[in-house]
């Protein structure tokens, strides 16, 4: 408990904490504490995977030898720094317009089902089996994905329950567009700033289709943050964010 709930000073570290822990002698728990701005969900996968591969073959007495990684995390964050001038100048236009006199999106004080939507923290859209296999039926038949369709659905809720009719929904991915990062371990996720509205007579299909162009149309101007170039932040980076 003292290594996950113990502070961590990003500017001395350690970002990194393990602990194995003895409970018999043929059970033992590992425990891992990971600063968040070193990992990130994606990573976890990588971090087991790897765990897991070293582990079997050292239980089959096996040697271990990991394939190098050809990317650290912290030459991806220079090559980041380099790029974000020629980035800014290709794509900074778009995103100037896209995102001019977009401003914060507030909960309304009533009318939103569960209190706990109230503050800020992360919920989980659970779609049981039945549901989800409607819902892939049913984007297959409209040339969609399952994703794009439960994100419409999460933009129209929002909006309702902002009472607005446009506003910035963050949309974070992985971050991974480049293969020579897929098993480097750090933050490297990504956030696209959709500009979406919500009208009156929109159907959902109509607002899939401009929820769908808006994500398409960003994803062509999407490599690295225009966010991370703008000081102060914008009010708008404190909107509901859908991963």
């Amino acid at each position: 408990q003292q290594l996950i709930l113990e502070p961590i000073d990003v500017t001395t570290g350690p970002l990194f904490g393990a602990r194995l822990i003895k409970l018999a002698d043929d059970e033992h728990v590992l425990a891992l504490a990971i600063e968040h701005v070193v990992s990130d969900a994606f990573s976890m996968g990588i971090l087991l995977g790897d765990l897991c591969t070293v582990y079997a073959w050292r239980a089959q007495q096996r040697p271990t030898s990991l394939p190098p990684v050809s990317v650290q995390v912290a030459d991806y964050a220079v090559w980041q720094r380099n790029r974000l001038a020629p980035w800014l100048k290709d794509h900074g236009a778009y995103w100037d317009e896209r995102l001019n006199g977009c401003g914060r999106l507030r909960m309304q004080s009533q009318g939103i089902p569960d209190p706990q939507c109230t503050g800020l923290g992360t919920i989980p859209i659970l779609l049981g089996p039945q549901v989800k296999s409607g819902l892939v039926e049913w984007s297959r038949r409209r040339r969609t994905t399952l994703v794009m369709s439960v994100f419409t659905a999460f933009v129209a809720v929002v909006l309702r329950w902002c009472n607005a009719s446009h506003g910035v929904i963050r949309y974070q991915t992985d971050g991974r567009h480049h293969p020579r990062v897929a098993n480097t371990i750090g933050y490297l996720a990504s956030v696209l700033n959709l500009r979406m509205e919500l009208r009156e007579d929109d159907t959902f299909v109509t607002l899939l289709e401009r929820v769908t162009n808006e994500y398409y149309e960003a994803q062509e101007h999407a490599d690295l943050s225009y966010i991370d170039a703008m000081v102060p932040a914008p009010d708008f980076v404190r909107n509901p964010g859908f991963n």
